[in-house]
């Protein structure tokens, strides 16, 4: 028996090297094995590679070949499978985005790479091919003519740069011309929600005369399996996906879309927890290629970059701007909020109708004077905006629906008409709001909704903090607390009983099949009442709608989550364009109706709100000014786990840019506890702690670096 396979280390004589393989879908670490270069003269990194692993065959992908083993016994690579089946730019992209997110190779391939790639050759199979569904390859197809497909004002820009379109009404267009300028120089991936994948498969078809290959998880394995093959190959060269397409092997990558760009939709459930938007952007970066963003209300950590300078903002005919109303840095506005505060001021505001931005008061009030830069996307206002009634249900309290809904409602029934109602509530919301005010209990530090646990405690969920409810609020002295708990079923029943003639159809995300979402075929009857949470945005709504409310904003508005106002304002903003197409009256009941996420949402005003939001973020610390990563750190013995997490707190709290939060008890589950980090832009904390040493002493780690749910 050789040295090599008895797993003894040879000495160095320069015949034999190593090389380190990850093994898909383990969570086991970088494996090093050793290899004769004359009997393997095509193994380099990106190789699929058959090794031994606890004594049974394995297929491996090749991540650096290397002149010295870092370990002392190695085992020898028994077979070169498929030379260079990974790319190196891709390598290098799945090596980033391991270091990053905390993943281990093996999960990181796992997500990456179909089940069966790795180990079994590409070989050339044709498809089973369904009646009517024959994909077209691009390659078959001639390249569109760029000037065709998009406007004079589109400028398409080769190399690496980020460019955000805002305007709902030109987006297709956009894209369409986009995708056909990178379409001439490579191939394009395009992410997007699973709801939009139809549509936009369709418009992109119609005008470039290009069959999409749709690339995600909830394909068959063999389908992925042949869609990655031909993918490798250029067979095709426009793919669209959710999460997965974003690894896409496609070899020259010129362009990418991500439409939606702030949906959590693109962030992995799985681990290791990528940003499919930000890989993307990572991806782009290595290939030298441009993204577009598409987003009529795009994210803070967007908004941000686009302030500064990072992206630019996509011209477009159909881009309504408000430049000729802030001329000037200088001129003083008063805040929306501030000219909310008076009663006199909220009762004008509360019930009355806004038929466009001219018409609406609130459009009417300055924003407060900002350290950016005006520019030509300083307040980007929607270009239709509906009739909207804002409600202020401190007026009606006991009530789920207000008088003026109810009588929407039955206006809409008798005309035959549907209504769409949205509440973001399944059960119970456990947090407590003041019944004068509308104001919920926060944590003075984190400045996030505490949550009411069971015992009567009220406990923030970021620094742990817990402490007894007041006896009176304190934002206006009122002693009256109450646990808001509406929820669907509730709601359902209401309308029930309010309209017993209605047929009421509720809309569950459990109810919505992933691969074709849906509404039942009866919810489409004429006087249909569908009430839904935001399964409600994936699903096609009936032709005639003519009430579309929000039935309680504040369940969105008073979450213990830093992004609670951002969400609100992207929901809200969705109801109201899609009122907009309905033609539609919008309705938001809330008790916090001087919020800028209301007002602002109401008069369409996406810039003024993300600059306000901006500046909240920069006061408390909070990203896009930092970085978050969310550790669970798990154990057996959960007094051990909570020590754990106290040294890993004062451990990262002595480095400089970092703060560590907690560990704060993860609720019914005695063996866990989680610590929220907040770390300085200009650092990552994957070079400061490893994956090893989070899970030192038997602790397991699940690490959720930017996370987009921090309870």
């Amino acid at each position: 028996m050789t040295p090599a396979a008895s797993g003894v280390k040879r000495e160095a004589s320069g015949v034999a090297r190593y090389c380190n393989v990850a093994i898909p879908h383990t969570r086991l670490p970088e494996l090093t094995y050793e290899f004769e270069p004359e009997g393997f003269p095509e193994l380099a990194p990106g190789a699929c590679v058959q090794v031994r692993l606890r004594g049974k065959k394995a297929k491996g992908l090749v991540l650096e070949v290397l002149a010295r083993s870092p370990v002392p016994k190695t085992l020898p690579v028994e077979k070169l499978v498929e030379p260079k089946l990974v790319s190196g730019e891709l390598l290098r992209l799945l090596r980033w985005v391991g270091a990053y997110y905390f993943g281990r190779m093996g999960e990181v391939l796992g997500l990456a790479l179909p089940r069966g790639i790795c180990g079994y050759g590409l070989r050339r199979t044709k498809p089973a091919k369904a009646p009517g569904s024959e994909l077209t390859p691009a390659s078959s197809v001639p390249r569109p003519v760029v000037s065709d497909l998009h406007s004079s004002s589109f400028i398409f820009h080769p190399s690496f740069s980020v460019t955000v379109h805002t305007a709902p009404g030109s987006r297709d267009d956009i894209v369409a011309g986009f995708v056909a300028a990178a379409l001439e120089r490579g191939s394009v991936i395009v992410l997007l929600p699973e709801f939009e994948a139809g549509r936009m498969a369709d418009a992109l078809r119609s005008r470039l005369g290009i069959e999409p290959v749709l690339y995600h998880g909830d394909r068959k394995a063999s389908e992925r399996k042949s869609i990655w093959r031909k993918l490798r190959s250029s067979e095709y060269r426009l793919v669209l996906g959710v999460r997965s397409a974003v690894f896409a092997p496609v070899p020259d990558l010129a362009g990418l879309v991500v439409l939606d760009e702030h949906d959590k939709v693109f962030k992995e459930e799985r681990h290791p927890r990528f940003n499919a938007r930000d890989v993307a952007i990572a991806r782009a970066r290595l290939a030298d290629c441009p993204v577009l963003l598409c987003d009529p209300t795009p994210s803070a950590e967007t908004w941000l970059n686009l302030r500064t300078g990072q992206y630019q903002m996509a011209q477009s005919p159909n881009l309504k701007s408000q430049g000729e109303s802030t001329k000037s840095e200088g001129e003083s506005a008063k805040s929306e909020v501030e000219s909310a505060k008076s009663q006199g001021e909220s009762d004008k505001f509360q019930g009355e109708r806004t038929k466009s931005k001219e018409e609406s008061p609130e459009s009417q009030v300055e924003s407060p004077k900002s350290d950016f830069a005006i520019s030509p996307f300083h307040s980007v206002i929607s270009a239709a905006l509906p009739d909207t009634l804002v409600v202020d249900m401190r007026k009606h309290r006991g009530e789920l629906l207000a008088p003026v809904l109810v009588n929407e409602l039955k206006e809409a029934g008798a005309a035959g008409e549907s209504s769409v109602l949205y509440i973001n509530r399944r059960g119970l919301s456990r947090y407590v709001a003041c019944g004068d005010c509308g104001s919920p209990l926060s944590c003075p530090d984190c400045a996030v909704s505490l949550v009411l646990f069971s015992g009567g405690d009220l406990c923030c969920r970021y620094c742990g903090k817990a402490s007894a409810a007041p006896e009176t609020c304190p934002a206006c002295g009122g002693p009256d607390f109450r646990l808001k708990a509406p929820g669907i079923e509730m709601a359902a029943r209401e309308v029930t009983r309010l309209l017993p003639d209605a047929k009421v159809v509720t809309v569950l995300n459990e109810s919505v099949p992933r691969s074709s979402f849906f509404v039942p075929r009866s919810s489409a009857e004429p006087g249909t009442v569908i009430v839904g949470t935001r399964a409600l945005f994936g699903v096609p709504w009936p032709e005639r709608v003519r009430v579309v409310a929000a039935l309680s904003v504040d369940d969105d508005l008073c979450l213990p989550d830093f992004r609670a106002r951002e969400r609100t304002f992207q929901v809200l903003s969705e109801l109201s364009r899609r009122a907009a197409a309905q033609g539609a009256t919008l309705v938001l009941q809330t008790r916090r109706p001087d919020d800028p996420a209301v007002q602002y949402a109401a008069a369409g005003d996406v810039a003024r709100f993300l600059d306000q939001e901006l500046k909240l973020r920069e006061e408390l610390e909070f990203p896009p000014y930092r970085r978050l990563v969310l550790i669970e750190l798990s154990a057996r013995r959960g007094p051990g786990v909570a020590k754990h997490g106290e040294m890993l707190c004062r451990r990262l709290g002595r480095v400089q840019g970092v703060e560590a939060m907690g560990p704060v008890p993860v609720r019914g589950r005695a063996d866990t506890v989680q610590v929220l980090v907040k770390v300085a832009r200009n650092l990552r904390l994957d070079r400061i702690v490893t994956l090893r040493q989070l899970e030192s002493d038997g602790v397991r780690a699940r690490v959720d670096v930017d996370p987009l749910e921090t309870v």
